[in-house]
């Protein structure tokens, strides 16, 4: 594929240009995607007219943005949970496929509870939501249960650092089961309102099962289902910050 020089006058190694620069694919069959460097020295790689790109200032960082953003897990994996005493699941021994090695797991009966923080990485986009979502199994009671419904519930407060906690809020991450032994389930993606957040703000959280409108048969401890992981999907624009405090 040859590259077509730019027509401006402005050369790229003009030290006053005022004109950003293009390079294009001399290939009609090729994606409408560019190489632009603007006039501040700023490069551009993919539509930059269609505001999808990666940009590397020219101090070197690297930004993304719009189709350009990535995903990324805010991962709590239960060895992080914190736990009140009186209604904390139950640790239980659990054999995938019922055969083979034991292993581990927190299985929550209606009402168990734990409690956990995480902070926004200093990659997050600033301002944007977050997906709450869980990571679960019925373990061995998959096929016993059939489709019934989890009633999981999350409650949280995001603060940014030198900011105030609001009032705490609910989200219902409810999911059903799939009448499947040994199942690796998540639930649906949740929302949550980034609007005004930072980079290392906080989240505190409380991850529980509730009674009303949960209806799930088995009542006992090995019966219960069981959370593997917790997790916040959230977009990243950056690779870091460019200073140690602020994006």
């Amino acid at each position: 594929m040859s590259i077509q020089q730019p027509t401006s006058s402005n050369t790229l190694n003009s030290p006053d240009h005022s004109l950003s620069h293009r390079v294009f694919a001399n290939d009609n069959a090729a994606p409408v995607k560019k190489v632009v460097v603007d006039s501040s020295g700023n490069t551009y790689f993919g539509d930059y007219d269609g505001n999808n790109y990666t940009k590397i200032e020219t101090d070197g960082t690297m930004t993304f943005n719009g189709d350009a953003v990535v995903w990324e897990d805010l991962r709590i994996v239960p060895g992080a949970f914190q736990f009140l005493g009186n209604t904390d699941p139950a640790i239980t021994s659990w054999q995938p496929g019922g055969s083979g090695a034991e292993f581990l797991v927190y299985k929550f009966k209606e009402n168990d509870e734990v409690f956990f923080t995480c902070q926004l990485p200093h990659s997050y986009k600033e301002g944007s939501d977050i997906q709450a979502h869980l990571h679960w199994t019925p373990a061995d009671r998959g096929n016993e249960e059939g489709t019934a419904v989890v009633a999981w519930k999350l409650d949280y407060s995001w603060g940014n650092q030198d900011g105030t906690f609001a009032t705490s809020t609910t989200i219902d991450l409810s999911d059903a089961c799939q009448s499947t032994d040994s199942a690796h389930l998540m639930s649906p993606e949740v929302a949550i309102t980034g609007t005004g957040k930072t980079i290392s703000s906080i989240l505190i959280c409380r991850l529980w099962r509730d009674s009303t409108g949960d209806t799930w048969v088995g009542t006992l401890d090995a019966q219960s289902p069981a959370i593997l992981e917790f997790d916040f999907h959230f977009e990243i624009d950056t690779v870091g910050s460019r200073q140690a405090l602020e994006k």
